[in-house]
């Protein structure tokens, strides 16, 4: 008997239309995603200034679409599920689409889910979850509420489905747009503005890194993995110590 592990066992035309499937995103022109912007910057900047080398890779594409499945076939379910919110200011616009509201019988109110689907829920057993689950459903709601709906949703989950069910539970934050959605989103503008990405200032958080994206720059991965200081931080120092282009002049003026 033969066993296979992993999927590059899969037959060939499932893995052409897994990474063929997971490419379809468009780059639209100062439209930044809550998902992503929660994520690395810099490989956010790759993926919209390189997208044919940086599309994911055959392993992200495969969980990636499992992910998307699943959420197709349990959100579809709920009234409210899958809708888009956008919010713009000064030419920039962020975008979001929740996964699904839910009415708790318990507490008689309805929640803002975001549907997960990891490897393994092991790791989010412990502590208070993922920073980054916490901000983009937080983010969602945020969003909503700019544009006038679920006013009477405070509270927001991450629904992760694995090997277990684990939900962690949140309060809204009114702020993290202005707190940290928009300041990225403008960093992120800025760079792609100058079309370098060592605009875009580190640190993010290194368990994202996969060395794709930074291969030229290992001084940018060492600072990823040992300084937890925000983004925001460094790229004070550097607007204040180089001259400024006409771009970076316009992004300072919108960043403060």
């Amino acid at each position: 008997m033969k066993v296979i592990v992993g999927v590059e066992a899969l037959p060939k035309r499932i893995k052409e239309y897994l990474v063929s499937q997971l490419n379809y995103r468009p780059n639209i022109p100062r439209v930044y995603h809550i998902s992503s912007l929660t994520g690395c910057l810099r490989k956010y900047y790759y993926r919209i200034m390189h997208p044919d080398e940086s599309g994911f890779n055959l392993e992200s594409s495969f969980h990636i679409f499992r992910g998307n499945i699943f959420d197709r076939a349990l959100t579809s379910i709920f009234p409210v599920h899958q809708k888009n919110y956008v919010a713009t200011k000064n030419g920039i616009t962020i975008s979001g689409t929740l996964d699904m509201i839910a009415h708790d019988e318990e507490l008689n109110e309805r929640i803002l889910y975001d549907l997960k689907a990891p490897k393994s829920t092991i790791y989010l057993k412990k502590g208070t979850g993922r920073l980054n689950h916490k901000r983009q459903v937080l983010g969602y709601l945020c969003l909503a509420k700019v544009s006038g709906e679920l006013t009477d949703i405070s509270r927001c989950r991450v629904l992760s489905i694995a090997d277990d069910v684990i939900i962690h539970e949140y309060m809204e934050d009114p702020l993290i747009l202005d707190s940290f959605f928009w300041p990225r989103a403008f960093i992120l503008e800025a760079g792609i503005r100058a079309k370098n990405s060592s605009f875009i200032h580190g640190p993010e958080e290194s368990w994202e890194c996969n060395k794709r994206f930074c291969p030229a720059d290992v001084d940018f991965r060492i600072e990823c993995t040992r300084v937890t200081v925000p983004p925001l931080v460094k790229l004070v120092v550097h607007i204040e110590s180089e001259p400024l282009s006409e771009e970076e002049k316009e992004m300072k003026e919108l960043l403060y």
